[in-house]
């Protein structure tokens, strides 16, 4: 089953292609993601890459959030598009699992979290066991104090994955150690992660309606404070 993921949950976006348990290509874009071009010229120069063509794709998956609003969009309009065009399933993902998927062999649990903006972080905690996971603490957003104090009493050791560690390096280092910070390349969002885990999910026959999908957007946005509504 080869899947096509995208990931613009944050301003270092991805596309990649897997296929089984086969990473076939992979693009990330360390751009502004709201260039929706940009993604879509992504998309092409990774099948291509690939030596694929678009009817070789079975199935998309595509990060709903917690992220930068217009990013979601951008990725979620893109597969919404494709979706109608070739009638193949899709399956939303969360950008927290998504990222805690680069620790997913570990034997700690895995705090991700992404910088939201306003002195906040959106935090999800999970645990896996042979790949698959387990929520230990829902996707949420609080700033980074809290955020550690809801890490710190989770009984596991914990490692922390994602851009929201640049807002709370010193207090994770000095509450868990430098241990719990990986390398930088640990830390990135990846669309394998994505597409991975919208694979397992198509096996099992879990899919997501394209019309009535729903982005994990978690707060609201600046302008829906100022004026009023929702996302």
């Amino acid at each position: 089953m080869r899947i096509l993921g995208i990931d613009t949950s944050t301003m270092t976006g991805s596309v990649a292609i897997v296929e089984d348990e086969r990473l076939v290509a992979e693009e990330i874009l360390s751009v502004d993601v709201t260039h929706s071009e940009r993604v879509i010229q992504s998309v092409d120069m990774v099948i291509k890459g690939a030596r694929l063509s678009f009817s070789d794709i079975d199935g998309f998956g595509v990060a709903i959030g917690p992220g930068s609003f217009t990013g979601l969009r951008i990725g979620v309009a893109a597969v919404k598009g494709f979706v109608f065009s070739t009638n193949k399933p899709m399956v939303g993902v969360s950008s927290l699992l998504a990222l805690a998927y680069n620790l997913a062999s570990s034997n700690k649990a895995v705090a991700a979290v992404i910088d939201a903006r306003r002195g906040e972080v959106y935090l999800g905690v999970y645990r896996f066991t042979n790949w698959v996971p387990e929520e230990v603490l829902k996707d949420t957003v609080l700033s980074p104090q809290a955020a550690l104090d809801a890490v710190s009493r989770i009984e596991d050791d914990v490692v922390f994955v994602g851009d929201g560690i640049y807002l709370m390096r010193e207090m994770i280092e000095g509450r868990f150690g430098r241990s719990a910070i990986p390398p930088a390349p640990f830390r990135l969002p990846r669309a394998s992660n994505v597409a991975w885990i919208a694979a397992s999910k198509m096996m099992k026959g879990e899919v997501d309606d394209p019309m009535s999908i729903r982005l994990n957007y978690i707060r609201k946005s600046d302008a829906e404070i100022k004026f009023g509504g929702s996302a």
